[in-house]
């Protein structure tokens, strides 16, 4: 098995989702992950953030914060200009 940092990178994302991802966010940093984006309250409910641990594999951590609909999700996105 090789990680995903000797191979230049990494296809996948493993996603989480905890009671406190502020927290779990910056524990990761802490340990010596990379931020490559830090927690925000995104347009599907979630906060949500990514991280890249030394190994090079990627995480999302999110936290949901609201239970939308798919129409209310669309209704969002469509406002960001997307």
């Amino acid at each position: 098995m090789r990680s995903p940092e000797t191979l230049g990178g990494s296809s996948t994302i493993l996603e989480l989702y905890v009671d406190d991802v502020d927290g779990l966010y910056k524990r990761a940093i802490d340990a010596g992950a990379t931020a490559t984006l830090p927690p925000h309250d995104a347009f599907f409910g979630d906060r949500y953030g990514q991280f890249r641990d030394p190994f090079g594999h990627v995480w999302a951590v999110a936290t949901v914060k609201e239970d939308l609909t798919p129409e209310q999700i669309a209704d969002r996105l469509a406002g960001m200009g997307g």
